[in-house]
């Protein structure tokens, strides 16, 4: 266990002795008692911690269930191992804290300490579609200031609200580009998200904050959008002196895309082919994740996989269904086999 003070992360590795492999066999004859363990395993561990229902999870245990994902990686792990199937290089599985906010104390940190790996899947809630990319995340808050008077002599104050209502309105001019067709919302996107002023109904404001949500796409970058939030801010103080206006960054989250040539894409997408039959199309993910970190930081090359349907997170029916979890401990036990081969 590599852990902060509040924040504790889990690495396990099954080490094989060797380099991590890039082997590519087809051990499915190999595998098979890997396939009928799995079921056995998800099963336990559904039933066990309550993994059928997300809401049971965040009574007992205090997860979401973004986090069941792992859960079949878990199962994947222990099915080869039960199976007595010997891979030839090193499968890592990391657990790691922090992923909502920023993963500084969580895959960050274990890049910082060193990580590696040839190549990486992050268990992500995908529905089951392989994701190849995922979009960026700039948050920013912009604050003006005013002069606060009573509400029946605004003349003798200046008010922050509306000097904010100009600076929202040049946002929405900004001109942003792009198209990616990975994504099902293809643009980039800026979103005015809150917004505070004001004590009083009678009081005119002296300060005013707005906060801003701007999803990147890959090729964009954080500076990049921080760069347009600022021109639209100094168009409006060139038209009126008297704005008094800071801009500051709260979180920056790069933007991901691999290529669909890249060997644990074309082999996962593989082990997804044989299992359904059909030739799995790549999706890209609107929210940001761990891979970001892993490509751009760690140069490993990762794609996006996992049970769950994204749309029902940090909703009040965040569930994933028991099926799709079996289903992902299946095709992850495959692919580690095919990856790494196996003696």
């Amino acid at each position: 266990m590599l852990a902060d003070v509040d924040a504790p992360s889990v690495l396990t590795a099954a080490k094989a002795g060797t380099d991590f492999g890039y082997a590519i066999l087809l051990p499915i004859i190999g595998l098979i008692p890997v396939l009928y363990l799995v079921q056995e395993m998800t099963a336990r561990l559904a039933i066990g911690t309550g993994l059928g229902h997300a809401e049971l999870i965040r009574e007992r245990y205090g997860f979401r269930g973004g986090a069941i994902p792992v859960a079949s990686m878990v199962a994947a792990a222990e099915a080869i191992v039960k199976s007595g199937a010997k891979l030839r290089g090193d499968l890592i599985i990391t657990a790691v804290a922090d992923e909502e906010t920023g993963s500084a104390k969580g895959t960050r940190h274990l890049i910082e300490r060193g990580l590696k790996a040839n190549m990486a899947v992050v268990s992500e809630p995908t529905d089951l579609r392989i994701e190849i990319a995922h979009k960026g995340i700039l948050w920013a808050e912009i604050t003006t200031k005013g002069k606060g008077s009573h509400a029946s002599r605004p003349h003798l104050g200046v008010n922050a609200i509306d000097k904010m209502n100009a600076i929202i309105n040049a946002l929405h001019e900004i001109k942003l580009e792009g198209y990616n067709q990975l994504f099902d919302v293809p643009q980039p996107v800026l979103s005015v998200t809150t917004i505070t002023g004001g004590t009083k109904i009678n009081v005119i404001p002296d300060l005013c904050k707005i906060e801003i949500d701007r999803r990147l796409l890959p090729g964009e970058t954080p500076e990049f959008a921080l760069g347009q939030i600022k021109d639209a801010t100094a168009k409006v103080k060139a038209k009126d002196p008297t704005l008094e206006a800071t801009v500051k960054v709260q979180e920056e989250w790069p933007a991901m895309e691999v290529a669909p040539e890249e060997k644990i894409v074309q082999t996962l997408a593989h082990v997804v082919e044989a299992r359904t039959g059909a030739k799995p199309k790549f999706f890209g993910k609107a929210a940001g994740t761990d891979a970001s970190w892993l490509v751009r930081d760690a140069k490993i090359p990762t794609v996006l996989y996992g049970p769950g349907d994204p749309r029902f997170s940090h909703t009040p029916d965040e569930h994933v269904e028991l099926n799709k979890v079996t289903e992902a401990a299946r095709v992850f036990a495959v692919l580690a086999g095919e990856v790494l081969g196996v003696e």
